[in-house]
């Protein structure tokens, strides 16, 4: 806005949309729900026990893309892109997981959420996740965070909750052949960013 009306106006709505988050963020801590069994790790490496997660949480998915560790590893991990990999745990078992970076921008830097999946009964962890999220987009002065959800996925009404709006839909496109047609028929589709080439 400072182009358009000035930096003392825009300096004086940036200071009161920043009162706005961070209240926002305060009343945050006390709306939403969490497990305190759950515990969340920062994950420089992939785990040995991811593909079990994997099994665990790819059957209560009708359409979802390859998670195990191979994918998983080439996608996060051998790239030269820098993500932060969170890992939800409950009695050392892994129930979930967000994968975030920090795309720097000099007008407008934005936090995307690239990935995110738990097991069935883990949802409410995902508030976790985002409460840390939020953190670390405060401290790196961003504008936005940003991801993909399906809107009738078991995370939108999470989202919402969190403050999340939907901003636009997507079409998803794909070839003319019998996967594509199965593609329709799903209830249950869980697509992230990550399952793009937008990130």
């Amino acid at each position: 806005l400072s182009p358009k009306i000035g930096r003392i106006f825009s300096g004086l709505l940036n200071i009161i949309f920043s009162l706005f988050v961070y209240l926002h963020n305060i009343f945050m801590k006390y709306y939403v729900s969490e497990n305190k069994d759950c515990k969340i790790e920062n994950a420089v490496e992939l785990p040995s026990d991811w593909d079990q997660f994997w099994n665990d949480g790819s059957k209560q998915w009708d359409f979802i893309f390859c998670r195990d560790t191979e994918s998983v590893q080439w996608r996060f991990f051998s790239t030269p892109e820098k993500y932060s990999f969170l890992i939800v745990r409950s009695a050392e078992r892994i129930v979930g997981y967000v994968v975030y970076k920090v795309i720097p921008d000099v007008s407008r830097s934005t936090l995307t959420i690239a990935d995110f999946l738990f097991l069935e009964g883990f949802e409410l962890e995902f508030n976790k996740c985002l409460k840390l999220i939020r953190k670390t987009g405060m401290s790196a002065n961003i504008s936005s965070i940003e991801l993909w959800c399906d809107s009738k996925s078991v995370y939108s009404p999470i989202l919402k909750k969190n403050g999340f709006i939907c901003g636009s839909t997507f079409p998803v496109i794909c070839n003319k052949v019998d996967e594509s047609e199965e593609l329709i028929k799903p209830k249950r589709v869980h697509f992230t960013l990550s399952d793009s080439d937008n990130i």
